[in-house]
């Protein structure tokens, strides 16, 4: 049941970002990353100004909020990314391994659909916006 009142702890925000860690990719390329936004933070406000409609009842309540972005091929060119072409799918399967994991210790996880690519009003985002306090990327040690 989701709890509004309830604070994940550092180490519980850990364990789950190491649960996405071990997410299968293509070539063990790990191609995303999570932005992660606490409650309270400026990050968090951040991304409560860009909810669409049906999130923003109740993700302006969530302890903490991962968001998570994906590199991706941009084409043939010499200095494109070398990531493979199943970058948004590994993202999607990094994303659902904290579900899992976050189950099985009785958290409540809810996927966010949307995030508005414009600021509050159409507005254009202001520069910054991507920037987090903390971010997670993949690599785990063989």
């Amino acid at each position: 049941m989701y709890d509004d009142a309830h604070t994940l702890t550092r180490a519980e925000i850990d364990q789950l970002l190491h649960a996405a860690q071990w997410a299968p990719s293509a070539g063990n390329s790990q191609p995303w990353v999570f932005f992660v936004c606490e409650r309270g933070t400026a990050n968090h406000e951040r991304l409560v100004a860009h909810l669409s409609r049906g999130n923003a009842g109740w993700v302006p309540r969530a302890s903490v909020v991962f968001l998570t972005a994906a590199h991706v091929s941009t084409g043939a060119d010499e200095d494109a990314p070398a990531y493979s072409d199943y970058a948004l799918y590994d993202v999607g399967r990094a994303a659902a391994h904290p579900h899992a994991a976050g189950a099985g210790n009785g958290a409540a996880l809810a996927p966010v659909r949307r995030v508005r690519p414009r600021g509050p009003r159409g507005r254009p985002r202001a520069a910054g916006d991507a920037r987090a306090a903390h971010r997670h990327r993949g690599r785990r040690s063989r």
